[in-house]
Order: C-alpha cells, then sequence, then structure tokens
C-alpha cells in the first residue's frame, strides 16, 4: 500500500510541476522619449491604474537635464500572481512645464515571449497617460500537457485496481 501511495504522490507532482505558474524571467521593457526626463515619474502596475492589485515606481523625476528614459529588463515578478488575464499599464506623469513626448514602446517579456502594447501615446504638461497591455489566459492552466494528464490517469487507475478487494 505504501509503494501506491507513494506512485500516486509522484504522479501528482509531475502534473503540479507541468501546470504551475513560476517562470524563469518576467520583466518589463519601456520607452519613454520626452525633451526633459527630469519631469516623469513613470509606474508599471496590473488592474485599474486608480486602485491597481499591484504596483511600482520605477522612475521619479531623476536624470534632470537629460532626454528620455529608456528601461530594459525592469523585475515585475512583485506582480506575478496577477500575469495572466489581467490588464497591465505603464502610467507616464509629465509634472512640470515646457516639455513634452510619447510612450514609444511598453512590453512584457515571460520566459522569452514578448506582450507588447499597441498605444503610443503623447505625454504633455501636467498630464498623465498610458499604454495598456491585456495578458491573455494563462496558457499552462488553460491546457496541462497531455503526458502529463496520461500519467495521472494512470496513477489512478492503478491506485484504484490496487485497492479493489478480491
Amino acid at each position: 500500500m505504501k509503494k501506491v501511495l507513494f506512485f500516486l504522490v509522484i504522479l501528482l507532482g509531475i502534473f503540479a510541476v507541468n501546470v504551475g505558474s513560476s517562470y524563469a524571467l518576467m520583466v518589463v521593457d519601456f520607452n519613454v522619449q520626452h525633451s526633459y526626463r527630469g519631469d516623469l515619474v513613470i509606474d508599471i502596475g496590473v488592474g485599474s491604474p486608480a486602485t491597481p492589485f499591484w504596483s511600482i515606481n520605477v522612475w521619479n523625476h531623476s536624470g534632470s537635464w537629460n532626454d528620455n528614459v529608456v528601461m530594459n529588463d525592469v523585475d515585475i515578478s512583485g506582480g506575478s500572481a496577477y500575469l495572466w488575464d489581467h490588464t497591465w499599464y505603464l502610467r507616464v506623469s509629465d509634472e512640470w512645464g515646457g516639455d513634452s513626448g510619447y510612450i514609444q514602446d511598453f512590453r512584457i517579456k515571460v520566459d522569452g515571449v514578448n506582450y507588447v502594447s499597441p498605444d503610443h501615446p503623447n505625454v504633455w504638461d501636467h498630464h498623465t497617460s498610458y499604454a495598456y497591455i491585456q495578458m491573455p489566459e494563462n496558457p499552462a492552466a488553460v491546457t496541462p500537457e497531455p503526458a502529463s494528464m496520461v500519467l495521472l490517469g494512470i496513477g489512478l487507475a492503478g491506485a484504484g485496481l490496487r485497492f479493489r478487494k478480491k
């Protein structure tokens, strides 16, 4: 009986590994073209920008006299619980006057797959602009690997046969 239970636990462990939501790399790249980056406050978040599920400030008036803010591989693993089937945003606030720009690029990369925003809004004085990405459903949770399902079925059938009375 111990052997059968051990075998069942092993098979359930294999199934859980194949449908889990752990990612080797979950990062954001963005490019904000602006003539005075010291004007800008930039946040990345998920959900409604007014009441986000999760957000992080990635730029806060830094770099003063230089142009543009280009950041690659910004770690967003803190929001991993909300990765799939939610709307992510890049919020760019221009908090001073006299300069303007636009959001050139906003993308989420998950294990090498790019999800790119179609939005390229202007960023102007005393205004907040947004670029959005609507993430699809989690592909791993929707369709487990067929081999895992077969192994689980064999394991459960084997456990049932083992406990059958003669």
